[in-house]
């Protein structure tokens, strides 16, 4: 099941949503499997990464420079075109409202930094992901779009999310809990922070009521299906 995403009015710029919202991750991450599931409270999100998400402006940030890193079992897959960005904005006086999703693809042999690769376990894969050119010029047109209606001192509420609809296992599927940790760069300086810990992709296929031996294979899941 899919929630609605929760929007806050900030002053004159665009925010995430506010902390207890980011505890309960109905604004700021979703997961789209082969059902549809929503992350649950089980996930972890450090004080720190709060903080940095309550203060962070993604329209301030360039999208090439926008990265998004999956840490998993290496048994779980993530095919082209399956995780998305989607940025919302919404104008106080109702004079404009975006809804873009921006897919980021598969980075082939990036650099991992310290922070990925910090408490990584056997057997585990880390996938990096990025806006392609064309999708990072998408970006831009929305953020001006948003720097437009703040330069007449408007306010507005915004949301960011990542939104994971194209997972799937490479060979057998992996036994008890299948833990998840997602990161996020909005800039080469400050580099990757945890967006998301711990998320257990079978209590939520559980949840939605699926099985994870279910999911595609994907060396037969084309790219985009």
């Amino acid at each position: 099941m899919l929630l609605p995403r929760k929007h806050v009015p900030w002053p004159n710029s665009y925010k995430t949503a506010p902390i207890n919202s980011l505890i309960s991750l109905n604004s700021l991450v979703r997961v789209l499997l082969p059902a549809a599931l929503f992350l649950g409270g089980c996930t972890s999100i450090p004080l720190s990464t709060m903080i940095k998400l309550y203060k962070m402006d993604p329209m301030d940030a360039d999208p090439a420079q926008i990265k998004v890193a999956v840490r998993a079992d290496d048994r779980i897959g993530i095919r082209e075109g399956g995780v998305k960005l989607v940025v919302g904005f919404d104008a106080e006086d109702g004079s404009l409202s975006i809804d873009e999703s921006f897919i980021v693809d598969i980075i082939r042999n990036p650099d991992f930094s310290a922070v990925l690769l910090a408490d990584m376990q056997s057997g585990e894969a880390i996938t990096v992901l990025g806006l392609s050119e064309q999708e990072a010029h998408r970006m831009r047109d929305v953020q001006g779009s948003v720097a437009d209606y703040r330069s007449d001192d408007k306010e507005g509420s915004g949301s960011l999310q990542v939104i994971m609809d194209g997972v799937c296992l490479n060979g057998e599927t992996p036994q008890g809990d299948v833990p998840v940790d997602i990161f996020l760069q909005t800039s080469a300086e400050d580099g990757f922070f945890v967006f998301a810990r711990n998320l257990d992709l079978r209590e939520q296929a559980e949840q939605d009521g699926t099985d994870l031996a279910d999911w595609p294979d994907c060396s037969n899941v084309p790219p985009d299906a």
